[in-house]
This record gives C-alpha cells, sequence and structure tokens, in this order.
C-alpha cells in the first residue's frame, strides 16, 4: 500500500506540480491550498507525512505546526517544512518549539523533496 503525503500550499500552481511530481513517485497525494482546512482533513486522511509551506496566507506553517501537535491522534504525523526563509536559527527554534526535524529550503530541487519524504517515512516506521 502506497504512503500517503500531504501537501499544504497557498501557492496554487506551485502545488499542483509538487503533487503530479510525487504522485509520479509513487504515493498518494492529499493537498490543501487553505491552511484553515489543514487539521480536519489530516484527522480524516491520517498520511503518513506533511509537507507543509512556512510562510502562508491565513495560517501559517508554525500555527498549523502547533495546532497538529494538540491532536493526540495526528500529534506524532512528522512534518517537513518548506521554505524560502531557512536559516540555522529557524532550524533550532522549529526543532525545539515544534519538534519539526526536517526542512527543504525553497527553490529546491524535485529529487531533494522525494528523497526528504523517502527518509522521513522510513524514520517513522
Amino acid at each position: 500500500m502506497p504512503k500517503k503525503v500531504m501537501i499544504v500550499d497557498d501557492d496554487t500552481s506551485f502545488l499542483e506540480e509538487l503533487v503530479e511530481m510525487i504522485k509520479m513517485s509513487g504515493y498518494d497525494v492529499i493537498s490543501s491550498d487553505n491552511s484553515a482546512d489543514v487539521v480536519k482533513i489530516v484527522r480524516k486522511e491520517k498520511p503518513d507525512v506533511i509537507l507543509m509551506d512556512l510562510k502562508m496566507d491565513g495560517l501559517n506553517g508554525f500555527q498549523l505546526v502547533m495546532m497538529l501537535k494538540h491532536y493526540k491522534d495526528i500529534s506524532n504525523i512528522p512534518v517537513i517544512i518548506m521554505t524560502g526563509h531557512y536559516n540555522d536559527e529557524v532550524d533550532v527554534w522549529l526543532e525545539n518549539s515544534f519538534g519539526v526535524h526536517r526542512f527543504i529550503k525553497k527553490p529546491f530541487n524535485p529529487l531533494d523533496v522525494i528523497s526528504r519524504i523517502e527518509e522521513t517515512v522510513a524514520a517513522k516506521i
């Protein structure tokens, strides 16, 4: 059974491209461009990993991770943060404050995204 990846990004054209790329790598993919719907979708779909943009309209990645960690049934789902605003301080802060251990700096190589998903899914097993 293929692993399920949820992708959250408010840039719809980027989201569509990323969804297709990850599907072509053999994953089931669910996505949302509306951060307000994410918790409800995650609780229903229970993805194996969540790939999430940091800067979005509405709720940002920080807020969403905090909300996801609030629910016991989904708090252990690993989150990979995508951001163009990455630095070592953000890395340490996210890891210490939210338990986020994986980051992808935008712009990125598509193969790096697949590798990061594979690493995260393997670490969860």
